[in-house]
């Protein structure tokens, strides 16, 4: 946790530590790809018991057969994934080219992520819209919540134009957003539970004769 925030919701940190990690189990496990995934799937320990010191086969019975069956799917579910996408033109796919280029902007006028995410559109072809993009790339702000003026922003280096030009403070897309943002219900927060109450400490009595 920094200043409240909890580190392991930030996408670019999460993403070296778990590189890090397979890193490591690749060491341990004599670059064994298979029984490393496993060991990030169901836990390093678990997997080098099942494998033995002599690296058992992901696939053996003595390992295979053992594993809880999230882990014997995940593991070639990933290999797959990593196949496909390392040979594309053998299945007929077509993944998109994202310009991953990093950027930054100090906001010109107070907003939220969910507002700029209004203002910015569509910009550079991005069909969905930028919401999902400026969350993960700010994970320590709520995006609801209205940012102040001057506020430095990570965001895609190709968006930078596009927010001078459509997310300036005179901008009709800034008044909608405005309007929108203005709109939307207060976020409504959980109850916290009632106070529990403490229990009497227990008495003990000893049953005497002619007790009833």
């Amino acid at each position: 946790m920094v200043n409240g925030f909890d580190q392991r919701f930030d996408p670019r940190m999460e993403a070296l530590a778990n590189a890090e990690f397979i890193n490591q189990q690749l060491k341990a496990f004599n670059d064994n790809l298979e029984l490393t995934l496993a060991a990030y799937n169901g836990g390093p320990g678990f997997i080098g018991r099942l494998a033995g010191p002599t690296d058992a086969s992901f696939w053996s019975p003595q390992v295979y057969n053992a594993l809880p069956p999230e882990t014997r799917e995940y593991v070639p579910m990933v290999l797959a994934a990593a196949w496909l996408f390392l040979h594309p033109d053998r299945y007929n796919l077509k993944f998109p080219q994202i310009n991953g280029v990093p950027g930054q902007v100090s906001l010109l006028a107070p907003a939220s992520l969910s507002e700029l995410t209004v203002c910015l559109g569509q910009a550079g072809g991005m069909q969905d819209g930028w919401f999902r993009t400026l969350r993960n790339l700010n994970p320590q702000l709520d995006p609801q919540a209205v940012q102040p003026a001057g506020t430095s922003l990570r965001i895609p280096k190709q968006l930078e134009s596009a927010y001078a030009a459509e997310c300036a403070p005179d901008s009709r897309w800034t008044a909608l957003a405005d309007t929108l943002h203005a709109a939307a219900p207060p976020p409504v927060w959980a109850a916290s539970p009632p106070p529990r109450r403490e229990v009497a400490a227990l008495q003990r009595y000893q049953v005497r004769p002619g007790d009833t």
